[in-house]
């Protein structure tokens, strides 16, 4: 049970395909009210410029989550979806030193004790996950806690 192997990297696709409908979308406003010379107010081509950098902003902020927990191990994923080359930062380190973790609000918080003694708390949020995933992921948390 203490097997688990999750991603949200189906809520990213999702989620920037949307995006990216929604920035041709305001290109092509944008271009629109440009090469017809809105005469009557500039607010429109604004408002694009606006929701242009409103959508790089969100795009930029995203992150794949990929989680994998085994009896042995438990190792993390968190890289952005456009860094093919750059897996990001991975944080492994031995069941063993599992301490405790906790979910709230989406946010996962580990305690993990490190091999010079000293406990470190490790935060992941975890957006793009379902609830039964979630809670897949706690209870196979709990469970290496409970036996290590």
């Amino acid at each position: 049970m203490a097997n688990c192997k999750l991603d949200n990297k189906k809520y990213i696709r999702l989620f920037m395909f949307t995006f990216l409908c929604l920035i041709l979308l305001d290109l092509s406003m944008i271009a629109s009210c440009i090469i017809t010379s809105f005469e009557y107010s500039n607010i429109p081509v604004i408002v694009g410029v606006f929701l242009l950098l409103v959508f790089s902003l969100a795009l930029s902020a995203i992150r794949v989550v990929e989680f994998e927990s085994s009896y042995a191990q438990i190792k993390i994923r968190y890289c952005h979806p456009f860094k093919r080359y750059h897996h990001g930062i991975l944080r492994e380190f031995p069941s063993v030193g599992l301490q405790n973790c906790a979910i709230e609000n989406s946010n996962l918080t580990m305690v993990i004790k490190k091999s010079d003694g000293d406990t470190e708390a490790i935060s992941l949020r975890l957006h793009g996950l379902s609830t039964d995933e979630v809670r897949e992921m706690e209870r196979a948390l709990r469970e290496i806690i409970r036996n290590a």
